[in-house]
């Protein structure tokens, strides 16, 4: 619903997955009349009504990726799953741009770029939660910010003053998500990044490097979580590193 808006019964798909052999699983669709019944047994009345005739109500999107109004980016929210409490909590705003700037292989030119993306992730974050808010919906919102971004002192100062035009009422549901950080940053260095961008949003989280020595320097900077980004290609030692990521942020 906080991703799609509100859903009648008609829009649900739900099926009883059976285990029909050891590797093969038989799907049995839960047609509309059946879950209205199931509804009406809830006491569910707001899908039961949603299903009356004389509803107009308009199908919800079916994809979630869209074009941004940012000239040459492509955002999309991707659904942040809380392992506990088995169900979605959060989205995380992933916003890449389609074409490489012809400078990015330089230092101005990388901050430069990852700024751009900053700043369309947290203006996209932004939008999305002003419209979920005015429909009486509320989630939280995963807005990426890279390491060079938060080093360059212009970049920096640049997405610190967006943030400060954030609203008091927005700044409850967005996580900063510093991404893309090297292995070896002090823990000081560590501290200063978090400290920039705690006071405008929930909480902040770190993406660390894969192969980094010790997780000790994320202890008590003020991190909400932590966690590696795995889409590049992966070896042998790639399971050893997730599960030291879980022993790790557990004790932390």
């Amino acid at each position: 619903t906080g991703l799609l808006g509100p859903c009648a019964i008609a829009q649900l798909q739900i099926a009883v997955a059976v285990a029909k052999d050891d590797n093969t699983l038989d799907v049995i669709p839960i047609v509309a009349p059946q879950i209205l019944t199931l509804a009406e047994r809830a006491g569910l009345d707001e899908l039961v009504s949603a299903s009356m005739p004389g509803d107009e109500r308009k199908p919800a999107p079916q994809r979630t990726q869209t074009k941004s109004p940012h000239h040459g980016i492509t955002h999309c929210f991707v659904p942040v799953w809380d392992a506990r409490a088995e169900a979605i909590s959060a989205y995380r705003c992933v916003v890449t741009a389609e074409d490489a700037p012809a400078d990015s292989n330089t230092p101005i030119g990388k901050a430069r770029a990852a700024l751009r993306l900053a700043l369309a992730a947290l203006d996209i974050s932004v939008t999305a939660l002003e419209a979920a808010i005015a429909r009486g919906e509320r989630f939280l919102i995963h807005v990426r910010v890279s390491f060079e971004t938060l080093t360059s002192p212009v970049a920096r100062m640049e997405f610190v003053s967006a943030c400060r035009d954030l609203s008091h009422e927005l700044r409850p549901y967005l996580v900063f998500e510093i991404a893309d950080l090297p292995v070896g940053v002090p823990q000081s260095r560590l501290n200063e990044l978090v400290t920039t961008v705690r006071a405008f949003g929930r909480g902040v989280t770190a993406e660390v490097a894969l192969r980094n020595p010790t997780l000790a320097m994320y202890q008590g900077i003020g991190l909400q979580a932590i966690g590696l980004n795995l889409s590049a290609p992966q070896d042998s030692l790639t399971k050893t590193e997730v599960e030291r990521l879980g022993l790790s942020a557990r004790r932390l």
